[in-house]
């Protein structure tokens, strides 16, 4: 009776000490986190961290989440709002009070909806007919009720990967006392003016990366004629830099070395400054453009680049018309070129998500010799590309002739590049109080060898009915690259640290190859029934044909028979493939539930087994010995 007493006294004992065991580690290590995934999913860089560790106002953190209309067969849709709650929460943690986080849901009627729209977080449709939607998006607002929003965490190995950089960006941004103040200066005419071609008057309205640049930042234009830069500036941004004073450019070196940042667009053969050239009064065309010029800067930048050169590449060449017998026809011109995901730096938040741009006879960057500084290419040409003299554009009347003698040189010639670490003044020879011989923290330009691209026409297009302007269309991503470049250079150093370099994807192959034999069948019977609704109209066409006049808008009998027929094999047909989609979800779920099984029950099983010929095993010593 003793030794069950003693035995029960013990099992309590263990239980009370569990219990306090969990209790006290709930309490004193609910901060605690061990990330185990392959890539750090759930770990905050430490640029995040930095920016988190130096919040000083409290800032929430909205979440708008609803998914009841597609939780049942979009596990995808839930797993990605799951990544991006479990993301949150570790900011949240890391912040140290400073950032709160809300949970709402946003169901139809309800006050939650209500503030979702008004902030510009909308109901996303997640089919064709727009019967089922989903809301996921976010709305950060400051102590000073300043809100940056994400309207919707778009899904995607491309988005993921740059979902850190996103919200980390958004808070820094609500941290900031003010608007970055960004200097201007071009050579171009990019901002507003009086249009000297119209009588009336008319204004010619600013570039629109100017415009788009207005509403985030404060911009303040620079003449090329000045003598110094003004005060405060966060970001100098230059556009085709030419004919700069002695004392302009210095002031330029000052900058850069004083941890000044610096976004610049150069080019060797700028095509909108030759068009922007007065008309010649006998017909001949306007000179060839000059390069940008930006004196000694760029070398002491660590950055080589040969102005009267043009960068060609064959296989990234636009088709741009030129005049033909028939009016126009497209050619390939390999000065032009359209740039892909594949030619830009991955995992970089300056070209992360860009899916195309467009380049207008551009240049090529490379690292000067024994330069101090860091090079890092942003975006290059393929491997069948050369350089071409910019001399051969001046006179060329048939961008055609480019292709004759083409000749890749086999580089891939690099367009755009970041320039960081220390730098050495381009004028050293020049002396006065509080000038700077080197810098004094790491430098952080980006120069980008074409100015062209930001020229509305390349990558964006009003559309107009009569005078009314009904908006734009964006045709390439050239405006984005300019916004990504200034919107990192102007945060802090810690956010340009952040990379966008995770992969959340983790593709279950099964459920991918059973996904990809449902489409295939799915496609195939959706081509039959396209097929056999053609050849239904085209039967329906020709008795039509064979009707007079006086019965054109009557339907014959044949007709509806044959409309009858056609609408049964379309109910039919889509029925079947509404049966394909519903199988390929029961064997997903068949697989998901033997999955379950295999976890729930194979696991212990496993576990007992194995403790039960460690039990064997030493028994068997035991005897033994």
């Amino acid at each position: 009776m003793k030794k069950k007493r003693t035995a029960f006294a013990g099992i309590l004992a263990v239980v009370v000490i569990f219990l306090a065991v969990n209790l006290i580690s709930g309490m004193a290590l609910r901060h605690a986190r061990i990330d185990m995934t392959a890539e750090g999913l759930y770990s905050l860089s430490d640029g995040a961290k930095e920016i988190l560790a130096g919040l000083d106002e409290p800032i929430r953190l909205d979440l708008y989440e609803y998914m009841d209309e597609v939780k049942e067969d979009r596990p995808d849709l839930v797993s990605h709002a799951q990544r991006i709650r479990e993301f949150l929460e570790e900011m949240v943690l890391a912040a140290d009070g400073k950032l709160e986080l809300r949970i709402r849901k946003p169901e139809p009627y309800s006050e939650a909806e209500d503030d979702a729209r008004a902030a510009g977080v909308g109901a996303v449709p997640v089919d064709r007919a727009g019967d089922r939607t989903l809301t996921l998006g976010l709305v950060a607002t400051n102590s000073v009720d300043e809100q940056e929003v994400i309207p919707f965490f778009q899904p995607g190995p491309d988005k993921d990967a740059f979902l850190e950089y996103d919200l980390a960006k958004m808070v820094h941004t609500l941290a900031q006392a003010s608007k970055p103040k960004i200097g201007v200066l071009s050579s171009l005419p990019v901002d507003a003016r009086m249009d000297p071609a119209n009588p009336r008057g008319g204004m010619t309205p600013a570039w629109q990366i100017l415009s788009q640049l207005r509403g985030f930042y404060q911009v303040e234009m620079v003449a090329a004629d000045a003598a110094e830069l003004p005060e405060a500036l966060d970001v100098l941004l230059l556009i085709h830099p030419r004919d700069l004073s002695g004392e302009l450019l210095d002031a330029v070196d000052q900058f850069a070395l004083g941890g000044g940042r610096i976004l610049a667009f150069v080019d060797p053969y700028c095509q909108e400054e030759r068009a922007q050239a007065p008309a010649n009064p006998y017909g001949q065309p306007p000179p060839p453009p000059a390069p940008s010029d930006l004196g000694p800067l760029l070398a002491s930048w660590g950055i080589d680049w040969d102005p009267m050169q043009v960068v060609g590449d064959r296989a990234l060449a636009l088709e741009v018309p030129r005049p033909s017998e028939r009016g126009y026809e497209y050619v390939p011109h390999v000065a032009f070129l359209g740039l892909g995901a594949e030619q830009m730096a991955d995992g970089d938040p300056v070209v992360g998500g860009l899916k195309q741009l467009r380049f207008a006879m551009g240049g090529a960057l490379k690292p000067m010799s024994g330069a101090a500084t860091t090079f890092e290419p942003l975006i290059t040409t393929t491997a069948d590309s050369m350089l071409i003299p910019a001399a051969r554009f001046a006179y060329l009347y048939d961008h055609g002739e480019l292709l004759t003698g083409f000749a890749a040189d086999g580089d891939q010639h690099v367009v755009a590049a970041r320039v960081s670490g220390r730098l050495l003044s381009a004028y050293p020879e020049r002396e006065g109080e509080g000038r700077l011989a080197e810098s004094s923290e790491d430098a952080r330009i980006i120069v980008v060898a074409d100015a062209d691209l930001l020229v509305d026409y390349l990558w964006v297009q009003e559309e107009r009915l009569g005078p009314i302007l009904l908006g734009t269309r964006i045709l390439a991503d050239n405006g984005n690259l300019a916004l990504n470049a200034v919107e990192l250079l102007s945060g802090s150093p810690a956010l340009a640290s952040i990379r966008g370099n995770r992969s959340y994807q983790r593709p279950f192959d099964v459920v991918v190859e059973l996904e990809r034999e449902a489409n295939e069948r799915y496609r195939e019977r959706e081509s039959q029934l396209e097929e056999e609704i053609r050849q239904a109209e085209a039967r329906i066409n020709e008795m039509q044909r064979e009707k007079t006049a006086e019965t054109a808008m009557i339907l014959s009998p044949e007709q509806t028979a044959e409309i009858d027929k056609l609408e049964k094999q379309m109910l039919a047909a889509r029925k079947e493939l509404r049966q394909v989609r519903h199988e390929l979800n029961k064997e997903i779920e068949a697989l998901g539930s033997r999955l379950m099984l295999a976890n729930t029950v194979g696991s212990p099983l496993l576990v007992a087994a194995l403790a039960f010929l460690w039990h064997l095993r030493r028994a068997k010593r035991k005897r033994a010995a």
